[in-house]
């Protein structure tokens, strides 16, 4: 009778069992751990430690420093030992104790390296360590700046969406109310339809944001060299800054004060040109505002004359439309509020197509594009 040794067989299912749920817990968690949003911190670390680059730059550091403590010093000694004559014809041939003019050596050789020389050698290896981790931190630097820009296109992505996705629930709810309201009598087919045009539209933007948001996250995972489904997190606050410290920092040799003192006594156009020479460019009033009063009006007022106002509200827009200058900014603006901004920009953005933007948001543009 075969005699067995070993874990008896009514017990191996159960280990079994038990391995595999084990094994079965262990990939869920660590699933799960990659699935976990990632933050500003946790993208900065992860490109940090699992970049190729930062690893080829720390050994580029560690090589340069070893090689500039040898470099002060003298070389190593050698060993060397050999026979001198040695013959290699008649009866004495390849011996080494017959004949007399055959000598034996062995002994340490120890090469001279003057003080100066070496002096020169370890400042130039020295200065090749300074330049290995100025490329250290100049990769650091830009893995992490990459990283972090990364990641912030993630979270703006991720905030599009969000916002895009409230804009499709309003603008659902707005057609369900246009329905309503065409079943009463009090909209037309027309005002239905373009509700739908502008729900479609708007979910059409919902999948480009989405897009968007994906492209990002895949830009990101690029960065941190781990697969990323979802970012977490606020983006950090801006620095403050006030208008001349920002445009004195582009330029060393303006003096802050100075600048303050000088842009104190400019006004209106001189001020925005002022600015505009060095990459700020202001507006005077809100972006509604200047709108209307920079080519835009009659595309507003259309969009206004969308809505349905009371007879003094309605006065209002006839009154704008017949001279563009009585514009009342207070309750111009009131009007948009009741509209809604995102609602009104909608609508406002479907009969701007191919129109110039305002000369301030041009001039950024060409700005940006000249000089990018």
């Amino acid at each position: 009778m075969p005699l067995t040794i070993g874990t008896p067989s009514c017990r191996r299912a159960p280990l079994r069992a038990r391995s595999f749920f084990a094994a079965w817990i262990f990939a869920s968690v660590a699933a799960n751990a990659q699935e976990a949003p990632v933050t500003l911190d946790a993208a900065l670390q992860s490109a940090t430690d699992r970049s190729a680059a930062m690893a080829a730059t720390q050994a580029s550091v560690r090589a340069s420093s070893e090689a500039a403590v040898r470099a002060g010093q003298l070389p190593d000694p050698t060993l060397k030992a050999g026979v001198d004559n040695l013959p290699v014809t008649g009866q004495q041939k390849y011996t080494i104790g017959q004949d007399f003019m055959t000598m034996r050596r062995i002994g340490i050789e120890q090469e001279w390296v003057s003080g100066d020389k070496r002096r020169l050698r370890s400042a130039l290896a020295n200065d090749v360590v300074d330049r290995e981790r100025a490329g250290y931190l100049s990769q650091l630097v830009n893995t992490r700046q990459q990283t972090a820009t990364a990641w912030l296109n993630a979270v703006y992505a991720k905030k599009a969406v969000s916002l895009q996705q409230e804009l499709v629930d309003h603008m659902t709810h707005e057609l369900d109310a246009t329905k309503a309201s065409y079943r009463g009598a009090k909209a037309t087919a027309a005002d239905v339809t373009q509700a739908q045009a502008m729900l479609g539209q708007t979910q059409d933007q919902l999948l480009k944001a989405r897009q968007t948001l994906q492209t990002a996250l895949i830009g990101l995972s690029r960065w941190t060299a781990t697969p990323v489904s979802d970012v977490t997190g606020e983006p950090p606050a801006p620095q403050s800054a006030n208008l001349a410290t920002v445009i004195a920092a582009t330029r060393e040799s303006i003096d802050p004060v100075e600048f303050k003192r000088e842009i104190k006594k400019l006004d209106g156009g001189a001020l925005s040109d002022k600015c505009d020479g060095y990459g700020v460019f202001t507006n005077y009033h809100t972006l509604e505002i200047d709108l209307f009063n920079d080519g835009f009006a009659e595309p507003v007022i259309r969009t206004l004359r969308e809505s349905s106002w009371s007879e003094e509200r309605a006065a209002w827009i006839d009154g704008w439309a017949d001279d563009n200058h009585t514009l009342d900014v207070e309750n111009y603006l009131k009007l948009i509020e009741v509209v809604g901004k995102g609602r009104f920009a909608q609508r406002l953005a479907m009969r701007i197509a191919g129109m110039r933007p305002p000369g301030y948001i041009e001039r950024a543009i060409q700005f940006v594009a000249q000089n990018v």
